[in-house]
């Protein structure tokens, strides 16, 4: 909301002389440190508050400008002085008593603590630009409209007693709208009455809040009379817990003051503009660049916004009510270029300089090309691969498991490659991130992948932050992964059903080397083994580290040297007993490669040749047509599925669930029909395996249901089975069905019937 169009500041700081024109919504200023930027936001401050930092009263000894303080002793005739003139834009207040556009001058001289304040109100009341034609009238308005702006300056350091004042101005918003009376109240009652009072007036910016950061919060009044008017109480909530806001870590504090105040901008009686300094302080990239689009397309809306910033998010916002300034300085002063002007392109190359977005985006793309180059590495290898592929963290995991393999299957070949994904020849710490970017790149066109991480710190955020592509599957068996949508790729954690290392599971530090038991963890040779560092017991208490004590416990003990000559000089003395632990983790590559092997039948077929498709013309001849797997192309099956639209009215998911069953269905190499509806469905699709007509798929509005004569014999999950329908175990064809709400859920279903064919032939005779 622009109030202010412009601004000229003379004298003032590091400030000779400053104009900025054509003001917008939201103001970005952006430089170097220590160029003047804060300068900008004090004058406003100095204009309205007749301050300049937070809470310092103008100083002018301190604050008239050096260069000119030095032209002035030159000369013993000119008065030294500090002008601020501000261009307003009266909007729709006030028609009849302002014109539209108006400047207003505050000047300060060295020898007077009061300001000399002039407006050009008079000369458009001369002009006749004025619709009242007493002067006194314009004057009285123009006092009025100043009156009703209000200017927060908000520093870039914002300590305690900035946060007591920001609660105190939601205090009184929130009191004052109430118009709460306290004369002759019982205090127990007052304070109950204020509360919910509080609690439903700040609904809004709790809700905003917990949007913006993920953060509940909980604002109350203290609990004592004599506290009540000094400032509001801000909890949050971790889990079942409730913690101070001022006990939070610096970014979710910083964070919620322009909530805050936008909450209070919003109920107010008056015009907000903000001066704010660094929003993005304390913040990490994602929640700067979201803060930068909530100034943009929230804040702004209701409060005028002059901010500086050294961050990309805001001084790479772009829409029309975001104006971007490069302030630097130069010549003994600060200079102030809008990068929206016509030679913005030289200017943002010298705010990218100043600032080193040039050597800062170099180094990301060094980095991102030699990781390209260290994932193609890894692709190398696996295309060299004819079995199946273990992906490791690390060079030391590829030889324990490796050592491991041989000790327990001396006489068996181990069924898949391992390799390493970390790039640092002697072994590093970066070999985790190696392995999931790894994952996430995989093509169906490599061998079947399983990627192992340790179940320690980095190893479960890394694969807690595998990407959308992998979804999770929880088994009975103990074993849970993640599958890539291809099917082709898995991901899992060291096996957690270790009985012997239950504690080191809890505290998040098993790495492969503790699969051993103690007694060989601490083994050397030739006085050399693995190098440990025993890690503090942290408390924390949101995202502040609390208090810590010293630990004796093996389950704090992190490796930090000799992992590598761990691995190749003392692992393969190890007795075959010492890796019992390493049964239950080959047993689970045994079975997760059998679920990519059994998964292949589910990948996509994209269609029947266009041919085939184009012989089937009407619903007729659909009804009765066999669709044997051929050469795939799309527009085959569009074709199938339009024609059955055209008759049966199907919605287009209606549509999209027939291409995909069909296509999934016709991939294990089945015959499969179309039929006209049966019962109540709207669309029905029977496949066979050999000569039995083994299942029926029906779509209807909301669902797909799976039919089958045996369902009840079928060993599947429990979560696949979700809903037994009643009226339909009547019917003399199907004994039992079953109810699934996704795609997902129904190919599970037909995988399983399939792996389980041979018997299930014999159940339906």
């Amino acid at each position: 909301m622009i109030q202010i169009e412009a601004i000229e500041i003379l004298n003032f700081r590091s400030i000779y002389e400053v104009k900025l024109e054509n003001l917008q919504d939201l103001n970005v200023l952006s430089g170097k440190n220590d160029c003047g930027k804060s300068n900008i936001l004090k004058a406003l401050n100095l204009f309205f508050n007749n301050e300049t930092d937070w809470h310092t009263p103008f100083d002018f000894s301190k604050d008239f400008s050096h260069k000119r303080l030095e032209q002035v002793k030159k000369s013993t005739h000119e008065r030294q002085f500090v002008r601020v003139t501000l261009t307003f834009i009266r909007g729709e207040r006030l028609r009849k008593s302002l014109p539209n556009n108006f400047k207003v001058t505050k000047t300060w001289y060295r020898d007077s603590s009061i300001p000399d304040v002039k407006s050009t109100i008079e000369q458009h009341f001369k002009s006749g630009h004025i619709g009242t034609k007493n002067l006194f009238v314009a004057q009285r308005g123009l006092n009025r409209f100043l009156n009703s702006l209000k200017y927060e300056y908000v520093p870039a350091v914002k300590d305690k007693s900035f946060f007591a004042y920001s609660l105190g101005l939601l205090q009184d918003s929130v009191i004052k709208k109430q118009r709460i009376s306290l004369g002759g109240v019982d205090t127990k009652i007052l304070l109950n009455n204020l509360n919910k009072s509080v609690k439903d007036e700040t609904n809004l910016i709790k809700e905003e809040f917990k949007n913006v950061c993920g953060v509940e919060t909980d604002i109350q009044l203290p609990e004592d009379r004599a506290e009540l008017f000094r400032a509001f109480r801000v909890a949050t909530n971790i889990g079942k817990n409730r913690v101070p806001l001022e006990m939070r870590g610096d970014g979710i504090q910083t964070r919620f003051l322009p909530s805050l105040l936008h909450y209070v901008a919003n109920n107010s009686k008056y015009y907000y503009i903000w001066g704010f300094e660094e929003p993005e302080n304390c913040l990490e990239y994602l929640m700067a660049n979201a803060l930068a689009k909530d100034f943009q397309n929230n804040y702004s809306k209701s409060v005028q916004c002059f901010l500086t910033s050294h961050s990309h998010a805001f001084i790479y916002l772009s829409a029309t009510n975001v104006k971007v300034y490069r302030v630097y300085f130069a010549e003994d002063s600060t200079k102030v270029v809008s990068l929206n002007a016509n030679n913005s392109q030289k200017e943002e190359k010298d705010l990218h300089d100043e600032l080193g977005f040039d050597e800062l985006f170099k180094k990301h793309q060094n980095e991102i090309d030699q990781k390209q180059k260290e994932i193609n590495s890894i692709y190398k290898l696996l295309n060299k691969q004819t079995r199946p592929v273990l992906l490791t963290e690390g060079k030391s995991d590829v030889t324990i498991l490796e050592t491991a393999w041989k000790k327990l299957y001396p006489s068996t070949n181990r069924p898949f490659e391992i390799i390493s994904c970390d790039p640092c020849p002697a072994g590093g710490a970066g070999g985790v991130g190696m392995l999931a970017k790894a994952l996430e790149s995989c093509r169906v066109t490599l061998p079947p992948t399983v990627g192992l991480f340790d179940r320690d710190n980095d190893g479960i955020k890394q694969y807690n932050e595998l990407d959308k592509n992998f979804h999770t599957i929880n088994q009975q068996n103990q074993i849970s992964y993640k599958i890539h949508k291809n099917n082709h790729v898995i991901a899992v954690l060291l096996p957690e059903n270790i009985s012997n290392r239950k504690t080191f599971i809890e505290k998040e530090n098993l790495p492969i080397e503790y699969l051993f038991s103690e007694q060989y963890v601490r083994q050397q040779k030739n006085g050399k083994g693995l190098v440990f560092k025993q890690l503090p017991r942290i408390v924390k208490i949101g995202n502040k580290n609390e208090s810590s004590k010293p630990t004796t416990e093996p389950e704090y003990r992190k490796i930090v040297e000799n992992k590598i000559f761990f691995a190749k000089n003392v692992v393969c003395d190890f007795p075959t007993e010492a890796f019992e632990n390493f049964k239950i983790l080959f047993n689970n590559l045994r079975v997760l490669f059998n679920v990519i092997e059994n998964t292949k039948h589910q990948i996509l077929v994209d269609s029947v040749t266009p041919q085939e498709g184009a012989n089937i013309t009407s619903l007729g001849s659909l009804q009765n047509t066999t669709i044997k797997k051929r050469t795939p192309t799309i527009e085959g099956y569009e074709t199938v599925v339009s024609t059955v639209e055209g008759n049966l009215e199907l919605s287009q998911d209606e549509k999209r669930n027939i291409i995909e069953l069909v296509k999934k269905i016709h991939s294990i190499n089945s015959t499969i029909k179309i039929q006209l509806p049966k019962y109540a469905c709207r669309c029905s699709i029977t496949f066979s395996i050999g000569n039995q007509r083994f299942a029926a798929i029906w779509v209807d509005k909301e669902s797909v249901w799976i039919y089958h004569p045996a369902v009840k014999n079928l060993n599947l999950p429990k979560d696949i089975l979700l809903e037994d329908d009643p009226n339909y175990k009547e019917h003399e064809v199907w004994k039992k069905h079953f109810k699934l709400t996704n795609l997902e859920d129904a190919m599970s279903l037909i995988n399983s019937i399939y792996k389980n064919k041979e018997r299930k032939e014999v159940l339906i005779k």
